[in-house]
């Protein structure tokens, strides 16, 4: 089994004092495979940091774009699809003036082209 390390929770929303308790709670409800909990504290991880939010609708406006120019059908890896990716997410950051960072930019198009390739599946 391969692949790209996803990127950590501490390196997305840095270090932010309240995110501890928020962190613990998510570790154990992904230990104990509790659903509701687990969306819960997504939820509580989620309303309080703006990076997270980015990603997440970064990465459907990066979808959206990247399904009009790649067939799914096309991508056989994701090295193979990442240069088309990260092209496409520049030239949208560009044209929406899309605030972000490394770690954004990173998170949307690693997510995208993962998702490329699971679409294809």
């Amino acid at each position: 089994m391969g692949g790209r390390k996803s990127y950590s929770i501490k390196k997305i929303i840095r270090k932010d004092p309240s995110v501890r308790a928020k962190k613990a709670s998510l570790t154990k409800a992904l230990k104990n495979e509790n659903v509701e909990g687990i969306t819960r504290s997504l939820v509580n991880l989620v309303s309080d940091h703006r990076d997270i939010v980015k990603i997440f609708s970064y990465s459907g406006k990066l979808s959206n774009r990247i399904l009009k120019e790649i067939k799914p059908e096309e991508v056989k890896t994701i090295k193979q699809i990442l240069p088309n990716v990260k092209r496409v997410w520049s030239s949208l950051k560009r044209e929406q003036k899309l605030d972000s960072n490394k770690v954004i930019d990173d998170a949307v198009v690693y997510a995208v082209a993962k998702f490329l390739r699971e679409k294809r599946e």
